[in-house]
């Protein structure tokens, strides 16, 4: 698990190419009902973001490389029917987590996003819907990572 400080979570989308408008560190009530006598409070961040129109998660010919739609994503990130290529340097790819090195293993150039969230919920006992859109985040995150490992 991660936990970021606000200034790290800014900056980190920044970097992810977000242009932030507004943002805002308060404590806020949660699970507190008026029927109930427990209740808490959290630290929540919350913000408005928009993307730079000239920032690609990936560049232009890779991209096209990769199957990628007419908005520069690949099909296979935003279709979870679509086979996932092998990925340039994947195999030298470190999983920031157990779940993200299953999915990187996962991915053998004919498998879809679906069919690796019926892996893993075979092995996990979740939902396949929720998993294949676990995965489907993952594979945002491993692509990112590789992207920026290129440059």
């Amino acid at each position: 698990m991660h936990r970021y400080c606000v200034d790290e979570v800014l900056m980190m989308a920044e970097a992810a190419g977000f242009r932030i408008e507004a943002h805002r560190f308060e404590r806020l009530p949660y699970m507190v009902s008026p029927a109930g006598s427990q209740g808490r409070t959290e630290m929540v961040l919350t913000l408005r973001a928009t993307r730079n129109a000239n920032t690609d998660a990936v560049g232009e010919g890779q991209a096209h490389a990769m199957g990628a739609g007419s908005d520069g994503e690949p099909v296979w990130l935003t279709d979870p029917s679509v086979p996932i290529p092998r990925l340039a340097g994947l195999e030298d790819y470190r999983a920031p987590h157990p779940m993200f090195a299953a999915i990187a293993v996962a991915i053998d150039g004919r498998r879809t996003a679906a069919d690796i969230g019926v892996l893993l919920a075979d092995k996990h006992g979740v939902p396949a819907a929720a998993a294949t859109e676990g995965v489907r985040a993952a594979l945002s995150e491993i692509l990112r990572a590789l992207a920026d490992r290129s440059r």
